[in-house]
């Protein structure tokens, strides 16, 4: 979840959900699966142009990290109630977080990153 796989202890918000690997999670779902190519290929419009999606909200962002957290676990199935890596709980904490107003400044500037 973190810029460049790591996170400095004194300031958990240095890179949080700022991962390459969360783009590219993102332009997969949304852009096209050939938009992480080096050389996209597709000829339709992705699923931003179909439905007028002009932003990043923190939904989207919660639906992005957990998209990738399933991707890289070993389970065939999408539980939400799993008990190995408790997905909603998961769930529930990204969200919380985001929408906490102690950490409104942090998340503004998150949503500006996933907004350039």
């Amino acid at each position: 979840m973190y810029a460049n796989y790591s996170y400095d202890p004194e300031d958990l918000w240095n890179g949080l959900l700022h991962s390459g690997l969360l783009v590219l999670v993102y332009k997969h779902i949304f852009m096209s699966p050939s938009s992480v190519d080096q050389e996209p290929k597709s000829t339709c419009s992705g699923n931003v142009c179909i439905h007028g999606m002009c932003s990043m909200i923190k939904t989207l962002l919660t639906y992005v990290v957990m998209q990738a957290h399933f991707a890289l676990t070993l389970a065939q199935v999408f539980l939400c109630t799993d008990l190995v890596t408790n997905s909603e709980h998961f769930y529930m904490s990204i969200l919380e977080l985001l929408d906490d107003p102690q950490e409104k400044d942090e998340v503004d500037q998150l949503m500006t990153w996933w907004n350039q």
